[in-house]
């Protein structure tokens, strides 16, 4: 009895020498009397810091150039869940969708009018779709597919 009494004490004093200590990051959060800003003191949490705002194509992505087999150039610009792309003195961006592979961005309103816009990219190589709008989704029917690859990659 006495030997499970020792244990027990010891697995006690182990776990309570677990237990999170409270630092100056756990203080309240007070709200500053001159902004909207919470603070807390000298040791601001996460949650304090102004949003960061994510890329976009038009801040400072690099522009790449593609060239498609029937003859049109295409200029990307990639932001973190989109791309704006530059096609025949035409500018649209497109969302960021699922792929099995590689980067897919779909549009249902494209460049063309009744026609959606897709961009689907892998390394260097890309297909520029498009489709009828009111398509089913995964459906080939009245689906134009035209190879691209980046100019860049000789």
């Amino acid at each position: 009895m006495l030997r499970t009494l020792t244990i027990a004490t010891g697995v006690l004093v182990l776990l309570s020498s677990c237990a999170p200590e409270k630092s100056k990051s756990d203080a309240p959060v007070q709200k500053s009397a001159d902004a909207a800003t919470p603070t807390t003191g000298s040791n601001p949490q996460a949650g304090d810091a102004p949003p960061i705002q994510a890329p976009t194509p038009e801040v400072g992505a690099p522009e790449i150039r593609y060239s498609c087999d029937d003859g049109r150039a295409v200029a990307a610009r990639y932001g973190d869940a989109d791309v704006r792309l530059s096609i025949s003195g035409k500018t649209v961006d497109l969302p960021n969708v699922i792929a099995a592979s590689g980067s897919k961005y779909m549009r249902r309103d494209g460049i063309s009018p009744g026609k959606s816009l897709t961009w689907w990219t892998k390394g260097d190589e890309a297909m520029l779709i498009e489709a009828p709008s009111d398509a089913p989704p995964d459906s080939s029917d009245g689906e134009t597919v035209v190879n691209c690859r980046s100019a860049s990659e000789g």
